[in-house]
């Protein structure tokens, strides 16, 4: 009988694409020969516009649309990857666990990520929208608040079926909330940035320390990240170097001497004063 099934569900054969069109190519049981090669296959077109960059690997899961069912080498589309569950985003192979939350499908999925408490604050919430890569980085919108996370899995490769568990110790981030607060003086304000990281660098391109920050790969290789970790300026304290300020007027407006043309009688509250701890080590400019 003729197929006229429009949708399939097809493992992903090849990525390859001369024309960087971002298609793919699958085999349709029913419609394809298996005799044929996989570079002899119709190509299938994403449906995902382009400026959304999120394509499958090969050996994943996608569901193929036909323009016209039953005609195997008119117009295909693909949606994909398939990904059954979050502790797969990485790779989640048509051969294995894609297909685990598909009726028909025998194989099992994995437990439910959110039965485990070390896992709370790893996944955006349900009404949250967000964007989520494939290793350990995403974008989520909250009611007047936008997170850009990165390391927030305790596993950095996010590796297939991994635990989800949430990294406490040194993720980086940037939080924007939008609220009504007050400080504890009472003064109001209504938006707040925090940029959260072990080591933070403000960058410029133009500034008098000249850095390289447009690798074509990286924008800052490794070698040139220690360049900077050695040779950017740190940020001081400034409530710090405030004090250190006022003292040092202290000094110049209520110096004495013991006589004429002599030198200035010791000043104590100068002597043990650690300018390197004005310093912070952790954020630093050029």
């Amino acid at each position: 009988m003729e197929n006229k099934t429009l949708l399939h569900i097809c493992k992903v054969l090849s990525v390859d694409d001369d024309q960087h069109g971002l298609r793919i190519k699958v085999r349709i049981p029913s419609l394809d020969d298996p005799e044929t090669p996989v570079d002899e296959l119709p190509y299938a077109f994403p449906l995902m516009p382009k400026h959304l960059h999120v394509n499958p690997k090969k050996d994943e899961c996608v569901l193929v649309i036909f323009q016209d069912a039953g005609v195997s080498d008119g117009n295909r589309f693909f949606v994909g990857p398939v990904i059954s569950q979050p502790q797969n985003l990485k790779f989640d192979p048509y051969n294995y666990t894609a297909t685990t939350m598909l009726n028909g499908w025998q194989l099992k999925a994995m437990k439910d990520p959110d039965m485990n408490p070390d896992t709370k604050g790893t996944l955006p919430e349900r009404e949250d929208v967000a964007i989520e890569g494939r290793d350990n980085a995403d974008l989520i919108l909250k009611e007047n608040e936008v997170r850009l996370r990165c390391g927030f899995k305790t596993n950095d490769y996010g590796s297939f079926g991994d635990s989800l568990t949430f990294n406490k110790d040194d993720l980086a981030y940037i939080q924007m909330k939008y609220s009504k607060m007050k400080d504890s003086n009472g003064n109001a304000y209504s938006s707040v940035i925090n940029v959260v990281a072990d080591r933070i660098n403000l960058l410029s391109h133009d500034s008098r320390t000249d850095f390289k920050l447009n690798d074509p790969e990286k924008l800052i290789t490794e070698q040139e990240l220690k360049r900077i970790t050695e040779n950017a300026h740190p940020v001081a304290y400034g409530d710090e170097l405030v004090e250190l300020l006022k003292k040092i007027v202290h000094v110049l407006l209520n110096h004495t001497h013991s006589f004429p043309m002599n030198v200035p009688c010791q000043q104590t509250s100068l002597e043990n004063i650690n300018y390197d701890a004005i310093l912070s080590k952790s954020i630093k400019i050029n």
